[in-house]
């Protein structure tokens, strides 16, 4: 499947220089309403689709972009999948974990020196499955 990313859907790396990574996964929840990617520089960020599909939700400043970052993974992430129901996520990595985070009511918090903007979802971590003998991958 090919797929014409909005120029805003980006990972980037933060160093000396701002450096864009690559994006590894793709994911749409069943709603149709949230986007999962997935990139190299250890996160996985959660979109909003309305902005994707529609021209003038995506002009509109006042219309959120970038849902939450989630940042469990020590190192690149190389796979994010929904559920069926759309309120979990799995994540998979070069260090040999899977993560399962959760979709919880009310607002998201800040982890302390967290560099990403503050996210608008609130994603738990609610398991982390150890004990795979490589990269967790597609």
């Amino acid at each position: 499947m090919l797929f014409e990313k909005p120029k805003w859907v980006k990972h980037e790396r933060q160093g000396r220089d701002v450096e864009l990574c690559p994006l590894f996964s793709v994911d749409i929840d069943s709603t149709g309403q949230r986007l999962a990617t997935a990139a190299n520089d250890n996160k996985v960020r959660i979109w909003a689709m309305g902005p994707i599909l529609d021209a003038q939700k995506e002009q509109d400043p006042s219309v959120p972009k970038l849902l939450a970052t989630l940042t469990d993974h020590f190192e690149p992430v190389n796979v994010a999948r929904f559920s069926p129901k759309g309120n979990l996520i799995a994540s998979g990595s070069d260090s040999k974990l899977v993560v399962i985070n959760q979709l919880m009511p009310g607002p998201a918090s800040v982890r302390f020196g967290d560099k990403d903007a503050p996210s608008l979802e609130n994603w738990k971590q609610m398991h982390v499955l150890r004990g795979h003998k490589s990269n967790v991958c597609d």
